[in-house]
């Protein structure tokens, strides 16, 4: 039996620079397979957008980047496993 590739949920701590045009950001998060956002990532690029210098031109750049990622749906479960996992890396590193 395989096991299926692994999924990435992408957080905004990564999505601004890469909106910025960070290469070496660019091209880690590029080279992923399987990539996706919440709908929370999606509103917090998006106020970032409308609270910048150029409104208009950081919305075309926020859209730009996810357009072609598709937006996961959280639920209850997913923010528990989030948590969960969050609190381990904080204590184990």
């Amino acid at each position: 039996m395989t096991t299926p590739p692994p999924s990435y949920l992408i957080d905004s701590s990564i999505l601004i620079p890469y909106i910025r045009q960070n290469q070496g950001i660019m091209l880690r998060l590029d080279a992923l397979a399987n990539k996706f956002v919440s709908p929370t990532i999606v509103a917090e690029l998006a106020y970032g957008a409308w609270r910048s210098y150029d409104p208009q031109g950081g919305m075309v750049r926020v859209t730009t980047v996810l357009t072609p990622l598709p937006v996961m749906q959280i639920n209850q479960a997913i923010g528990f496993n989030f948590a969960l996992l969050k609190n381990f890396l904080v204590t184990q590193w």
